[in-house]
């Protein structure tokens, strides 16, 4: 009798049945919320529990009826003396009846709503393979509209790469105008720098010419001065120097 205890608790197990790992993967994919799952689960286990329930006590019962027919077929032999005893194991036995009666009963309800979770399952299961066929169409047909925006992306990529590389070709050609113009400015500025210098080195002599026009000036006055007392001695030498008389 102690392995019909231990059976109705390892059978009580569901966490491997077929039925939760389906509403693990429902969850999973969105169909169920947990909530639901959660609802489904605790009504199979119940439905579960119930069943192996039954099953135990008919297991029991069944031990329990051969325990008494034994029992009735050993007082039947003593039914003289023993007419109470049988009358009250006949009690038990039409209550025992009755028991098996309401746990048949009992087991007939259940049967009945775990065809009807079959059914809810299947039906279930069912509207698992119509969304995915409809997220797989859903899929195919937004891949099908991407297909043209992906080839115009890779088309605008391209020519992108080409307006870089001209571009960067541009920026090339511009930093070596940049170079040479610098040098020329360089040359400039060397150049510049030499005719300071030169200008520099010719400032002594431009101011000695500068001079030079004062000087001559100088002179012509000077010349002038003895060429009007040279025409003032001839004419006195003539006779018309009045001062002579």
């Amino acid at each position: 009798m102690a392995s019909v205890g231990n059976e109705p608790n390892q059978a009580r197990d569901i966490s491997r049945s077929v039925a939760v790992s389906s509403l693990n993967e429902l969850v999973k994919q969105g169909v169920l919320t947990e909530l639901q799952a959660a609802s489904y689960q605790d009504k199979f286990q119940r439905l579960h529990e119930a069943v192996v329930s039954v099953f135990s006590n008919e297991k029991f019962l069944i031990g329990k009826a051969r325990e008494l027919k034994t029992l009735y077929a050993e007082e039947k032999n003593k039914l003289d003396t023993q007419v109470s005893s049988a009358e009250k194991l006949q009690g038990e036995q039409e209550q025992l009846m009755k028991e098996c009666k309401a746990a048949s009963a009992k087991v007939s309800s259940l049967s009945q709503e775990r065809s009807e979770l079959a059914a809810t399952l299947e039906e279930l299961l069912a509207h698992k393979k119509d969304r995915e066929a409809d997220l797989k169409e859903r899929h195919e047909r937004t891949m099908q509209e991407m297909e043209p925006i992906i080839a115009q992306l890779h088309s605008r990529i391209k020519d992108m790469g080409e307006e870089i590389e001209q571009l960067q070709d541009a920026y090339k050609k511009e930093t070596r105008a940049q170079a040479d113009y610098g040098q020329k400015i360089e040359r400039c500025a060397a150049e510049l720098s030499m005719l300071e210098k030169a200008k520099a080195n010719q400032r002594p002599n431009v101011n000695k010419a500068c001079e030079e026009p004062d000087r001559i000036r100088s002179g012509i006055a000077a010349i002038e001065a003895s060429k009007q007392k040279l025409e003032q001695v001839r004419v006195c030498v003539c006779g018309s120097c009045i001062v002579c008389g």
